[in-house]
Parts: C-alpha cells; structure tokens; sequence
C-alpha cells in the first residue's frame, strides 16, 4: 500500500504527457462552441423579417498561427487549453420575400371564384425551413419553405335565390353541388316552410340563402 501511494505521487508530480488525440477533441469541442457563439451573435444582428439557416453555419476559415495549444504532444502538463479564432459564415434570406412567393404559389392554385382568405395564412417558422439542393461550386442555396391557407368561394346569393327559385329540394340541390364547389361531404341543406310545399318559392326575394363555413 505505501508502494501503491508513492507511485501515485511520482506521477502527480511528473503530470502527464500530452497526446495528439487530446489536441484534436479539444479543437473539435472548440470549433462547436466557436460556431454556436457566432449564432448568436449573428442572431442579434438580424431584422425581424430576416432568418438565419442554422444548417449552413459552418467555419470559413482558420489558420495554424491562430491556434495557441498550452501544451505540445508529449510534453507534460497538468491541463491542455487551447487559444483560438477563426471566420464563421452562415447564410440567412428575407422571410417576407420567402412569403411572398408561397402566396404567389398557393394563389396560382385557386380557381376561379374562390379566394384565400388573409387570416387562415400559415407559414413556416425560420426553424422548419430545409435545404433542398446546394451547389458548392457557385454557392448557390435553395431552400423549402411551407405554407397552408383557406381557400372559400365567392357566392353570389342574388343569382342563388334567381337560379333556384321554383325549383323541386331535389334539383335545387343537384344545381348547388354541380356548380359551386362545396365542402366535400357535406351536401347543402334547404329547409322549406311550410313543409308541404313541393317545392321551393317562385318569388325570389321570397328564398334565403346562407352561405357559411363548417368548422374543420
């Protein structure tokens, strides 16, 4: 037991050799703070419609004589702590240009008599984004940006109540299914008081019409 305590105080004393492998996980868990330190600094330096694309944050450069290691391999030493810097980059784009053409995109989609409606619009966030292709040749991005909105039809209720005025329930349905493009498996409902009549009233002024959203 007093060999095994000696032995241990030689090598406290004498410390340890470094290696080269020790060199390399420090400078790797280095270079990952360097590039997260620069997001955030990088972050702090965007506008509110700007995104920075995480996956293309990388380091630009770094030189040998920008590197100070406290100790070289084989030398022995207690600790091994490293001095560095070096050039980070990432790429960021414009989120309300990216906006603007998921809309010019879903709008080329909507057929005629139909609209989006403004408030149902949905995009993704900054994070959601994803690169779909990169030329490291010209540096050239693209990038997949989503988006989602309602889109309802514009109905014009004077040439509903004209149209179908006179009308069996059977074929007024029939006409709504066929020319407007309604919820799908929902068929439109009409009511007609009182209940006996055959048919829906000749005097268009007569027919009510309510055109509303079923909630999804």
């Amino acid at each position: 037991e007093r060999q095994t305590r000696e032995a241990i105080e030689r090598l406290r004393r004498k410390g340890v050799a470094v290696e080269d492998d020790d060199q390399v996980r420090l400078l790797t868990s280095l270079r990952q703070q360097l590039q997260s330190r620069a997001y955030l600094e990088m972050q702090s330096s965007l506008n509110d419609s700007q995104c920075l694309v995480i996956q293309t944050i990388r380091i630009a450069e770094e030189r040998s004589d920008w590197m100070t290691f406290s100790a070289e391999p084989d030398q022995v030493a207690d600790t091994l702590s490293l001095t560095m810097r070096a050039v980070v980059d990432a790429r960021a784009f414009e989120e309300r240009l990216g906006q603007q053409i998921i809309y010019a995109q879903l709008s080329a989609q909507v057929q005629d008599g139909q609209f989006i409606r403004p408030e149902t619009l949905q995009y993704a966030t900054c994070a959601d984004i994803a690169i779909s292709a990169a030329d490291a040749n010209t540096g050239r991005l693209e990038l997949t940006m989503n988006g989602s909105g309602v889109v309802s039809s514009q109905v014009n209720l004077e040439t509903i109540r004209n149209t179908i005025a006179g009308r069996t329930v059977e074929d007024a349905i029939a006409y709504l299914v066929s020319e407007y493009q309604l919820q799908p498996g929902i068929p439109p409902q009409i009511t007609i008081t009182p209940d006996w009549f055959g048919s829906l009233p000749l005097i268009p002024l007569r027919i009510t019409v309510v055109a509303g959203e079923i909630p999804a």
